[in-house]
């Protein structure tokens, strides 16, 4: 494999990763926005600029 091929497979793999990771994290703001706040799951949603269908599709994994 190729130096170039490579290193482009190593930058999808980051970018994975990194929209893995960024999902995570909005999943938890929501999860606490609900719990403190007091808030629905669409409004934290609203808030957090997910859609609830994505944080039901993410919130499993």
């Amino acid at each position: 494999m190729s130096s170039k091929a490579a290193d482009a497979i190593e930058a999808r793999g980051f970018a994975r990763g990194l929209e893995k990771a960024t999902m995570k994290y909005t999943i938890s703001v929501v999860n606490n926005m609900v719990k403190k706040f007091n808030i629905s799951l669409n409004e934290a949603c609203e808030v957090a600029n997910i859609t609830v269908d994505d944080y039901k599709k993410y919130s499993v994994v």
